[in-house]
């Protein structure tokens, strides 16, 4: 049953009779990229950005990899997530922050806020706990989250020099990033600076 949408009635079912029309939903199913656009070059990417229509069952596969990378960070002494994002990057791990968090599990926190304020607060939290932080950026190059780890870096080296002398591995591992590989960016920080269990995901 559609609620009355008031003065908005007449356009959303115009709306809904064209998407109705046009096999809206049978198209994204089948990732019909035009739909969004008539360029052929830029199909491959529409189709890549619809991979969560089939996350219930591709997500299923991985599970067990998660699990194990969650039994890592737990025995190496990590007792909260700090996730720097930006738009997309950033809204899907805050809504299953507020909706699947466990009590037993890791603080999550989710920074996608250039607030100075906010970056303060969340700074400050990752100095008092040992803290995995994860940057989610699809380019690699988004200026916010990059700005903010670069704080955070930053601040962490103030506390932890990184000299092999007066830093022991688990210490090492206590910033973290995730980032699609592009073939225009390179992976930063270098490989021995990240948890040996969070790999760079590959660009497909």
């Amino acid at each position: 049953m559609i609620r009355s949408m008031g003065p908005l009635q007449d356009a959303y079912e115009d709306v809904a009779r064209r998407l109705e029309a046009e096999h809206t939903a049978r198209r994204i199913w089948s990732a019909d990229a035009s739909l969004w656009t008539q360029d052929p070059s830029a199909a491959d990417e529409v189709r890549d950005r619809l991979g969560w229509l089939h996350l219930p069952e591709t997500g299923a596969g991985i599970l067990g990899e998660v699990e194990q990378v969650v039994r890592r960070l737990r025995k190496d002494g990590f007792t909260q997530a700090i996730l720097l994002g930006m738009g997309g990057s950033s809204l899907a791990p805050d809504v299953l922050r507020r909706t699947l968090a466990s009590p037993g599990g890791m603080r999550f926190h989710v920074l996608d806020s250039t607030d100075p304020a906010v970056v303060a607060r969340e700074a400050q939290a990752s100095i008092a706990e040992k803290t995995l932080v994860i940057v989610s950026s699809k380019s690699g190059t988004t200026a916010e989250p990059l700005a903010c780890l670069d704080l955070l870096w930053y601040q962490q080296e103030q506390i932890l020099p990184m000299a092999p002398a007066n830093i022991t591995r688990s210490d090492q591992h206590r910033a973290q990033k995730i980032q699609s590989s592009c073939d225009n960016v390179q992976c930063w920080p270098p490989r021995d600076r990240m948890h040996p269990d969070i790999p760079v995901v590959p660009k497909k």
